[in-house]
């Protein structure tokens, strides 16, 4: 078995605060994100930690990132770990793939 850590701990993302919704598309990989503030994971807002602070909390953190896969026809399963202190919504490409604490 191939494991591939394609979005590690410390990976460099973009993030948006913001208390109003993105547009429709902001999860879809056409998505225009070169605007949004930028840094490494993990991110935090109130307790002073390891990776990238994230200003005054706001509703909503949005976050962005990017990976390589270059033979998809080798990828049998994938994983996703995430650490959110309130709840999370993940998507890949526009299609969500998991709802933490979410309505």
């Amino acid at each position: 078995m191939t494991v591939l850590n394609a979005v590690t701990a410390t990976s460099r993302w973009r993030f948006r605060n913001s208390p109003h919704p993105q547009p429709g598309d902001w999860c879809r990989a056409s998505y225009d994100a070169s605007a949004w503030r930028s840094g490494r994971a993990p991110f935090w807002h109130g307790n002073p930690g390891v990776g990238t602070y994230l200003g005054i909390p706001r509703t909503v953190t949005y976050f962005r990132t990017t990976f390589d896969l270059v033979d998809a026809a080798q990828v049998t399963a994938a994983v996703l770990t995430l650490r959110a202190d309130d709840g999370a919504v993940a998507y890949l490409n526009g299609m969500e793939v998991c709802r933490v604490n979410m309505p």
